[in-house]
């Protein structure tokens, strides 16, 4: 099966053998209500470690905050805020805050 996908300002070409194609069943889950909350209390509580995430941040330090681009659906002007304002929180200064965009 020959594919096409947008990208940029044209399209990328792929062939795919059929038998490789799979359907993805996605379960319904509710909406998270509050953003800011369920963020700060991931930072807190992340998956997997039992320090709150930005614990180990000091404030000489510098941060990357890696971004989908806008081809993913990532609510990234919902999560953003929370994320950065904690950085902040932690003393480290906008100036030492970079974001690499992922395509």
């Amino acid at each position: 099966m020959r594919i096409e996908i947008p990208y940029a300002d044209g399209v990328l070409n792929a062939e795919i053998d059929s038998a490789d194609i799979q359907t993805l069943n996605i379960r319904d889950v509710p909406a998270i209500q509050n953003v800011d909350d369920r963020v700060r209390e991931l930072l807190q509580h992340p998956i997997g470690n039992d320090r709150p995430m930005l614990e180990t941040f000091q404030p000489d330090e510098t941060v990357c905050i890696v971004v989908p681009d806008s081809f993913r659906q990532a609510a990234v002007d919902k999560v953003l805020p929370a994320l950065t304002d904690a950085i902040a929180k932690r003393g480290i200064p906008d100036s030492a805050v970079s974001f690499l965009f992922a395509t």
